[in-house]
């Protein structure tokens, strides 16, 4: 998981646009996330989620902070994120 992570960093750091910026956000994200690095998935994917990028991603980045919400045992917040996904 490190080297997925990585390489997420790496592409970040390049300065990659569009389609490709946003796939490093969601690696790097998810990453964190199985990592049980809440506040770090947290950070990352709330950029990818404000960018409102056209695609699943973005969805995808919606759904993961409702999940991190849950996990942290904020449920107002993974409420927010459910009613904003329209759930």
């Amino acid at each position: 998981m490190a080297c997925v992570r990585a390489v997420s960093l790496l592409s970040l750091a390049r300065r990659g646009g569009g389609e490709r910026r946003d796939e490093a956000y969601w690696i790097k994200g998810v990453a964190e996330y199985r990592l049980r690095e809440y506040d770090a998935a947290r950070h990352t994917l709330k950029n990818l989620a404000d960018a409102k990028s056209p695609g699943r991603l973005t969805k995808g980045s919606c759904i993961l902070l409702a999940f991190i919400a849950e996990d942290a045992g904020d449920m107002g917040g993974a409420l927010e994120q459910y009613l904003l996904l329209d759930y």
